[in-house]
């Protein structure tokens, strides 16, 4: 709003107020209560023009120092009666100090202290643009005070009535199906805004209006701490990031410049949406705590082992839990992060598992599988149906773990008998550094699989103590057993004569104290040199974090 001359330019809605003396009425909806109300109502004169502000309400100041008490948005309300001795300076820095403050504007009753406005003081309000208005003479001071006061305190109560509306209606949300989605409707339409729900990753989930929901979902990443309303191309944001037990969310409430709503409202409904998407997401997050405790309590019956009767005692569990009776399974198991620190109960070790366990139900849920999943082990069980792909898929979608899964199985009373081949599977890939499921499991792989690493540690190093303290040796024998004790291709593969690699061979078999013809020798060392021979080289071999422990 500019003011020109003694007439105001698109005076904006008035309060239905009849008087001063009389208290405002109640309007239907809040209007903001600025210095055109203010001074049509009054019948303030115009002395200097400015922005048309928002008054939150009015203060009498008779004295320049007087100002440091002043809120902003308030008028600043003076009869000069302690300004007598005032020079130009201080005329001047008083109305800085008001406009520093965020004042609307300054109102001047002459008659007691100022017979007329001070020229400085005009001078300086026409420089900063700050309004001064000129009080009818008859009008009591107190009086304007108090109408002042009144018809910021009804604006607020509108307001506030307003927003406890606009919350009880979000609120009734909670119990619809697609509470993220009812809530975006709600808050739009009750604002008169677009608005947008993005997750933690920025993808929308749901969206109210045509805002343009990348250049915010950009602007929201870029500027998450910044409070205050901010221009994104043609329109106004008001934005909020919501931490909650399931995830993150990020919220964008937007409007075209010339269509602003009240922003107190705008401010008061997304804290209340942020307020209850996180009460939403906690109930989520509890009941799906619940739901993964009963299901790990149910995989954990079934892989110690059921007969018949026992399964169907489980078939109400397996009910509710929406897991079939009758179909196609598969065990699938993932090495839990960090497990020595989670059996000395660290509660970091817990929240990685926790967070494993979230990942594996969201992704099944995604691929439409069923499963039963639970710690058991040292593993991440996940028993499952569904299409044979699913374990492979899990991989991808978990790729820092490793993985292993068993055959599929018709019978769940030999799940305790299944997880045997997906021990061997987990086994297998972390041996060899990629997923090996069961059906690709070698003999080898297979053996190793079922003797602790201990014993083969120790029956390793019974056999090649002594063979440590001679790399050459040690080197040779590698090779010579990758390449199917192949003497030649022993020796074209290190580049040495075969006699050579004769030679040697002798000399293994001499600190060994075993002969290389004995089947059980040629077993214990291709069991104990596995990961050796899986290299395909030596050198390989020297920089790898899985050397046996028995090695030099």
């Amino acid at each position: 709003m500019i003011f020109r001359g003694d007439e105001f330019v698109n005076v904006t809605k008035t309060l239905p107020i009849s008087s001063l003396t009389a208290p405002p009425e109640a309007p239907d909806s809040p209007v903001k209560l600025t210095m055109s109300n203010v001074a049509a109502v009054a019948g303030l004169r115009i002395a200097v023009s400015g922005p048309d502000g928002v008054v939150h309400g009015a203060c009498p100041i008779e004295h320049p120092d007087m100002v440091d008490e002043l809120e902003a948005g308030w008028l600043v309300v003076s009869e000069g009666i302690g300004f007598g001795g005032a020079s130009e300076t201080d005329l001047r820095s008083f109305v800085r100090a008001i406009k520093i403050r965020s004042s609307p504007g300054l109102v001047i009753k002459l008659g007691r202290g100022w017979d007329q406005v001070p020229g400085p003081l005009m001078n300086e309000a026409e420089h900063l643009e700050l309004p001064v208005f000129i009080m009818p003479s008859e009008t009591p001071v107190s009086s304007f005070l108090r109408y002042v006061h009144e018809a910021a305190s009804i604006n607020d109560l509108a307001i506030l009535t307003q927003a406890l509306s606009i919350q009880t209606e979000l609120l009734a949300a909670l119990s619809y199906p697609d509470v993220e989605v009812e809530l975006v409707r709600r808050i739009s339409g009750a604002l008169d805004v677009s608005t947008v729900l993005y997750d933690a990753e920025f993808r929308p989930i749901a969206i109210q209006g045509d805002a343009p929901i990348h250049l915010i979902a950009e602007h929201i990443r870029e500027h998450r701490s910044q409070a205050t309303v901010t221009l994104v191309g043609r329109w106004l944001l008001d934005h909020g990031s919501i931490a909650t037990p399931v995830g993150d969310y990020h919220l964008g409430l937007a409007w075209r410049i010339g269509n602003e709503p009240n922003r107190e409202l705008v401010r008061s409904s997304r804290r209340a949406m942020e307020q209850l998407l996180h009460a939403h997401a906690r109930t989520v997050a509890l009941a799906q705590e619940q739901d993964h405790l009963q299901r790990a309590q149910v995989l954990i019956e079934l892989l110690d082992g059921v007969d018949e009767d026992r399964l169907e005692r489980l078939r109400d569990r397996l009910v509710l839990l929406h897991f079939p009776r009758d179909a196609v399974y598969q065990i699938h198991a993932i090495a839990i992060p960090k497990a020595e620190a989670l059996e000395l109960g660290e509660e970091s070790s817990r929240d990685d598992v926790d967070r494993l366990v979230f990942q594996a139900m969201a992704f099944s849920r995604k691929q439409q599988v069923d499963i039963l999943i639970g710690r058991h082990r040292g593993m991440l069980v996940i028993l499952h149906t569904g299409r044979e792909d699913f374990g492979r898929t899990l991989v991808d979608a978990l790729p820092e773990h490793s993985h292993g899964s068993s055959s599929t199985f018709l019978d769940l009373t030999e799940s305790n008998v299944i997880l045997r081949q997906s021990e061997t599977s987990l086994a297998t890939s972390i041996r060899q550094g990629r997923f090996t499921p069961f059906h690709r499991v070698g003999f080898a792989d297979f053996v190793l699989g079922h003797i602790p690493r201990e014993e083969l540690n120790s029956k390793g190093q019974q056999v090649l103590a002594e063979l440590s303290r001679a790399p050459n040796l040690l080197d040779t024998l590698v090779e010579y057993l990758r390449h199917g004790m192949d003497i030649q291709a022993t020796a074209q593969a290190m580049h040495l004569h075969p006699n050579s690699i004769r030679y040697r061979l002798s000399k293994a078999e001499e600190t060994i104290g075993l002969v290389l013809t004995d089947p059980e020798t040629i077993t214990v060392l291709y069991l104990s040199l596995n990961e050796r021979i899986r290299d395909t080289t030596v050198a390989s071999r020297a920089m790898s974090p899985h050397a046996p422990r028995w090695t030099a």
